[in-house]
């Protein structure tokens, strides 16, 4: 009987020890395919295939593509659901990321 309770003990304490134990999640950037963005483009808002110029695909753009503002898009990351090849699928892809805008 005693032997009966030490592995129940022993088992309920297994099992309370791995109920509370959490998996940490490392922070994973998505690999985004950018783009630099001409013409004026709000933020949020779809880019036209003509005016998305490849730079590079990667968890950031390799520069800021000399930038600066805050009015438009000036460099963009899209999905790779987004893209085929080194251009975006069609007229109707919104960006994931827009971390350069311009005036």
């Amino acid at each position: 009987m005693k032997k009966k309770i030490i592995g129940i003990l022993a088992i309920a304490i297994a099992i309370s020890f791995t109920a509370f134990t959490t998996v940490k999640k490392g922070h994973h950037d998505p690999t985004l395919v950018w783009f630099k963005i001409s013409g004026s483009i709000t933020p949020g808002s779809d880019v036209p295939k003509a005016d998305a110029s490849y730079i590079n695909t990667g968890t950031a753009p390799t520069s800021d593509e000399n930038c600066s503002g805050e009015t438009y898009q000036c460099v963009s990351g899209f999905n790779t659901d987004q893209v085929s090849g080194t251009q975006l699928k069609d007229n109707n892809q919104a960006p994931v990321e827009q971390p350069y805008m311009h005036d």
